[in-house]
Protein backbone atom coordinates (compact mmCIF):
# COMPACT_ATOMS: atom_id res chain seq x y z
CA UNK A 1 0.00 0.00 0.00
CA UNK A 2 3.08 2.15 0.88
CA UNK A 3 4.84 1.47 -2.86
CA UNK A 4 1.17 1.98 -4.27
CA UNK A 5 1.01 5.09 -2.36
CA UNK A 6 4.49 6.98 -3.52
CA UNK A 7 4.19 5.87 -7.03
CA UNK A 8 0.94 7.78 -7.23
CA UNK A 9 2.35 10.69 -5.71
CA UNK A 10 5.32 10.38 -7.68
CA UNK A 11 2.83 10.46 -11.28
CA UNK A 12 0.71 13.30 -9.19
CA UNK A 13 3.95 15.47 -9.00
CA UNK A 14 5.21 14.45 -12.62
CA UNK A 15 1.60 15.20 -14.27
CA UNK A 16 1.39 18.23 -12.64
CA UNK A 17 2.06 20.21 -16.04
CA UNK A 18 1.15 19.51 -19.45
CA UNK A 19 3.30 19.22 -21.58
CA UNK A 20 5.54 17.46 -18.70
CA UNK A 21 8.66 19.79 -19.65
CA UNK A 22 7.29 22.76 -18.21
CA UNK A 23 7.62 20.85 -14.42
CA UNK A 24 11.01 22.13 -15.21
CA UNK A 25 10.85 25.35 -17.19
CA UNK A 26 8.05 26.92 -15.49
CA UNK A 27 6.72 28.38 -12.01
CA UNK A 28 3.94 25.83 -10.49
CA UNK A 29 1.66 29.00 -10.51
CA UNK A 30 1.23 29.08 -14.07
CA UNK A 31 -2.43 28.21 -13.82
CA UNK A 32 -2.65 28.01 -17.97
CA UNK A 33 -0.84 25.09 -18.00
CA UNK A 34 -0.31 23.40 -13.97
CA UNK A 35 -3.22 22.88 -11.48
CA UNK A 36 -2.92 23.69 -8.30
CA UNK A 37 -1.27 21.08 -5.77
CA UNK A 38 -2.78 22.26 -3.11
CA UNK A 39 -5.71 19.51 -3.39
CA UNK A 40 -2.95 17.16 -4.33
CA UNK A 41 -0.84 17.61 -1.35
CA UNK A 42 -3.58 17.21 0.98
CA UNK A 43 -4.69 13.88 -0.44
CA UNK A 44 -1.38 12.00 -0.43
CA UNK A 45 -1.01 13.56 3.29
CA UNK A 46 -4.51 11.92 4.46
CA UNK A 47 -4.20 8.84 2.69
CA UNK A 48 -0.49 8.65 4.33
CA UNK A 49 -1.39 9.38 7.69
CA UNK A 50 -4.73 6.58 7.31
CA UNK A 51 -1.55 4.41 6.14
CA UNK A 52 0.29 5.16 9.13
CA UNK A 53 -3.20 4.76 11.54
CA UNK A 54 -3.31 1.21 9.79
CA UNK A 55 0.18 0.19 9.96
CA UNK A 56 0.02 1.74 14.16
CA UNK A 57 -3.50 -0.46 14.86
CA UNK A 58 -2.11 -3.82 13.48
CA UNK A 59 0.36 -4.46 15.58
CA UNK A 60 -1.45 -4.25 18.43
CA UNK A 61 -4.39 -7.47 17.41
CA UNK A 62 -0.86 -9.22 17.71
CA UNK A 63 0.42 -7.94 20.95
CA UNK A 64 -3.22 -8.50 22.93
CA UNK A 65 -3.68 -12.10 21.79
CA UNK A 66 -0.53 -13.05 23.58
CA UNK A 67 -0.34 -14.75 26.79
CA UNK A 68 1.03 -12.14 28.69
CA UNK A 69 0.66 -10.28 31.77
CA UNK A 70 -1.34 -7.29 31.32
CA UNK A 71 1.80 -4.83 31.88
CA UNK A 72 3.10 -6.23 29.32
CA UNK A 73 0.92 -6.07 26.59
CA UNK A 74 0.67 -2.39 27.51
CA UNK A 75 3.97 -1.80 27.55
CA UNK A 76 3.93 -3.27 24.04
CA UNK A 77 1.24 -1.02 23.32
CA UNK A 78 2.82 2.28 23.85
CA UNK A 79 5.85 1.05 22.31
CA UNK A 80 3.81 1.44 18.56
CA UNK A 81 2.32 4.34 20.10
CA UNK A 82 5.98 6.29 19.78
CA UNK A 83 5.04 5.90 15.61
CA UNK A 84 1.98 7.82 16.08
CA UNK A 85 4.75 11.17 16.35
CA UNK A 86 5.72 10.45 13.03
CA UNK A 87 2.15 11.86 12.36
CA UNK A 88 3.30 15.27 12.34
CA UNK A 89 5.16 15.14 9.63
CA UNK A 90 1.97 14.91 7.79
CA UNK A 91 0.65 17.44 9.69
CA UNK A 92 3.28 19.90 9.11
CA UNK A 93 2.84 19.35 5.19
CA UNK A 94 -0.60 20.08 5.41
CA UNK A 95 -0.09 23.20 7.11
CA UNK A 96 2.82 24.66 4.85
CA UNK A 97 0.03 24.14 1.77
CA UNK A 98 -2.79 26.52 3.03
Amino acid sequence: MATALGLGSIVVVASHCRPIRYNFTMSFENLQHCFRMKHSVVAIAALGVALDCLVWCLPHYVVWNLRLRIAHKLAGSAVFAFGLLCDQTHSSLLSECS
